[in-house]
């Protein structure tokens, strides 16, 4: 897949979130005012930080591919990774907006309104889980095929998204069943799905940001590399992620009695075999005579 090709794809799931994201986000708000749901406005403020947090992905989307200048040597695609920490930070903040706002629900004894109101919000809270799951189903599978950092963060926050409808729609029916503590207490279990969830998007996307990688996969390209013909060594190898690329430092020992262009050659050919291996796109490699 082209990086053209890529974006597009990208673009049109994240594009799509967002507009369900206003939609949600409207309905929420409006139908959580009129029957007094705590735990609905708190869903329907999350869906309003979910537009912004698309907006982010989007923008990360376009700047990640650009191609790279005289001061990115290595392209843009980190802007993916900084737009992954906006869309948790977003979420951390309304996380904790939306938990004062339920304690402070709770401890002044508030509660629903009865009727024909609740039954609408119930319908609203359930269809919004149902069309989160779908998206969340969605974009997580294309987020996975193009190896897309914001992408696949926006689809954790969909399923948070998911459970959030859940959470103010069990509040609604506890409600109206007699038990009026339930409402705001769904918006605390709301407030914990949108804190855990930042809390797991937002140290995936500092790891990346920090240049960390998983071990088992930097362990795969150094047992690759060590079956290239010529290669007697591997002294020190690093991999970091750039966006959907992986890129690769990598010091090899070859035969001390070797030329520089027999030496050039065995790295070239290092090069050519982790070429596409676990999305490696650019490799560097520094040759040594092996060491006695």
């Amino acid at each position: 897949m082209t990086h053209t090709e890529r974006y597009t794809t990208g673009k049109r799931g994240a594009l799509t979130g967002l507009v369900a994201y206003a939609v949600l986000a409207a309905t929420k708000l409006a139908v959580g005012t009129w029957v007094g749901s705590r735990a609905m406005i708190a869903d329907g403020l999350n869906n309003v930080t979910d537009v912004i947090a698309s907006v982010a992905v989007l923008i990360g989307l376009r700047v990640g591919r650009e191609p790279a200048d005289a001061d990115h040597r290595y392209g843009h695609w980190k802007a993916e990774t900084v737009a992954t920490l906006v869309v948790a930070a977003l979420m951390a903040a309304v996380g904790l907006e939306v938990a004062v706002g339920a304690v402070q629900a709770l401890l002044a004894g508030e509660a629903p309104v009865a009727g024909a109101p609740a039954t609408v919000a119930a319908w609203v809270s359930g269809g919004a889980a149902v069309l989160m799951l779908v998206l969340f189903v969605h974009n997580r599978s294309l987020g996975r095929r193009l190896h897309c950092e914001p992408l696949s963060a926006l689809a954790a926050d969909q399923l948070a998204d998911c459970l959030c409808s859940t959470a103010a729609l069990v509040g609604l029916l506890g409600a109206q069943a007699g038990y009026p503590w339930l409402d705001p207490t769904a918006g605390l279990v709301v407030a914990g799905f949108i804190l855990r969830t930042a809390y797991k998007v937002g140290y995936d996307g500092a790891h990346a940001l920090m240049d960390g990688f998983d071990t088992e996969r930097l362990r795969a390209i150094e047992d690759r590399v060590a079956l290239v013909q010529g290669v007697q060594a591997v002294y020190d190898i690093r991999a970091r992620h750039a966006g959907p690329a992986v890129l690769v430092d990598v010091t090899i020992g070859v035969d001390r009695g070797m030329t520089v262009a027999q030496g050039h050659e065995v790295a070239e050919r290092v090069e050519r075999h982790l070429d596409g291996f676990l999305q490696i796109t650019g490799v560097m490699v520094h040759v040594e005579p092996v060491q006695r």
